[in-house]
């Protein structure tokens, strides 16, 4: 996988193999408004999907912290690659962030995940593996 719409179909294909109730949210929902909802194991997963950065637009980070003061918790699953940014460069690993927890870049005009602040790094790319550390995470397990 090299792009983020390639990454979203991988997600979720696994997701409809897995039997996984799950809508992709189009862009006509509003700004801000994570890409995927997921209902697993009694919980609703808000999951927000980047590609090779850590950007997240300022109406994301809006989104998750209206959500976060109504103790709903939304995720960002970043596809990244240990060989650069490039188009060509393939994703070789995941990371999983709490989206409310972003910080404002040097900028002051974007927001970034701070990444000290992973909940997990997925070597692999199965989702199921990332719905449990989310489900851990709203559970106050992780």
């Amino acid at each position: 996988m090299k792009t983020e719409a390639q990454f979203s179909k991988h997600i979720c294909q696994q997701l409809k193999k897995h039997g996984i109730p799950h809508q992709r949210l189009e862009v006509t929902t509003g700004a801000g408004v994570p890409d995927l909802v997921i209902f697993y194991k009694g919980e609703t997963i808000w999951l927000e999907l980047k590609s090779k950065t850590y950007a997240l637009r300022a109406e994301q980070v809006v989104f998750a912290k209206r959500a976060a003061a109504q103790n709903v918790q939304t995720f960002s699953l970043h596809a990244m690659s240990e060989h650069g940014r490039e188009p060509c460069d393939m994703h070789t690993h995941m990371e999983l962030f709490d989206t409310s927890q972003a910080l404002v870049s040097g900028s002051g005009k974007s927001w970034r995940v701070d990444r000290d602040e992973v909940l997990n790094k997925f070597k692999h790319f199965k989702i199921m593996d990332v719905l449990d550390s989310c489900i851990w995470r709203i559970q106050g397990e992780l």
